[in-house]
């Protein structure tokens, strides 16, 4: 598999923007919303480019314990 325009080097921020607890988020969980910028060194990123670097982020997120809600 060759490897992406779309990796960790094109994120060039993120964060956190909300927290929730409460109604809908199951007890001793957080609900955690971030934003995360990517920048494209040459042209505009496909589709596939941007899903790869949603899997990877989710992926990550998930080794640490995290996982989507809905």
């Amino acid at each position: 598999t060759s490897k992406t325009r779309a990796d960790k080097a094109a994120i060039v921020s993120a964060r956190v923007f909300d927290v929730f607890t409460g109604q809908g988020v199951e007890d001793g969980h957080k609900s955690v919303a971030v934003e995360i910028v990517l920048q494209p060194t040459a042209k505009s990123f496909t589709d596939e480019e941007l899903k790869a670097v949603a899997d990877k982020v989710v992926a990550a997120a998930a080794k640490q314990g995290a996982s989507l809600r809905g």
